[in-house]
């Protein structure tokens, strides 16, 4: 079993990015996962999406996205990493789902987590639910986190307050969840139930 873990940010060294690599901390810490594989959006060189998929308009291009593409099918699993930007996830990460057309994504479960420097951080997780699982059949679990003030908070691999306590255990839990959604969907995907080329964009 493998996890991909996103930060969905567009900045370098980003508070996304920091988070993310706490998560990939975790996972290889408490978590039986095989590998993990960390895409940080801000220095990856992904194409935007075109009406030309299968090349993605160029040779250039095609082999900037197949890595990720690769990397991304051979995960079980996913984290997103989802900052808020002017009350929505950030365009890079939208591109990122929309590029995934060959069902990447398809049938395996997700893990959301918001991240605000002030007291928001949820509407990007709603936005995420609400478009972005038609095409690419991903499956986002019903457990999240959001992390408010995240300035103040991951900064080093202990807690140091009551309220970083309680953040490290929330995304312990989540993790947890999403490793045992991971094994259920598995069994779902090597049956013999689902048919993406019948459906592959829904109705």
């Amino acid at each position: 079993m493998k996890v991909s873990i996103v930060s969905g940010s567009h900045r370098p060294n980003s508070q996304s990015l920091k988070v993310a690599r706490f998560v990939e901390h975790i996972v290889r810490e408490r978590l039986p996962f095989e590998a993990d594989h960390l895409l940080d959006l801000a220095t990856a060189g992904l194409p935007f999406w075109t009406e030309d998929p299968e090349n993605l308009g160029s040779a250039k291009r095609l082999a900037e996205w197949e890595p990720v593409s690769s990397a991304l099918t051979a995960a079980d699993a996913f984290v997103f990493v989802v900052p808020e930007w002017a009350g929505m996830a950030p365009p890079k990460l939208k591109n990122l789902l929309v590029l995934c057309d060959r069902h990447e994504l398809a049938h395996k479960p997700a893990l959301l987590i918001g991240v605000s420097s002030g007291l928001g951080g949820s509407l990007p997780l709603a936005e995420m639910r609400a478009n972005s699982s038609k095409d690419t059949h991903i499956c986002y679990i019903p457990e999240y986190v959001v992390i408010r003030n995240v300035l103040q908070f991951l900064n080093s691999p202990d807690p140091r307050s009551q309220v970083e306590i309680g953040i490290h255990r929330r995304i312990s839990y989540c993790l947890d969840v999403l490793y045992a959604y991971s094994l259920g969907l598995k069994t779902i995907r090597d049956g013999n139930v689902i048919d993406l080329k019948t459906f592959p964009y829904g109705m």
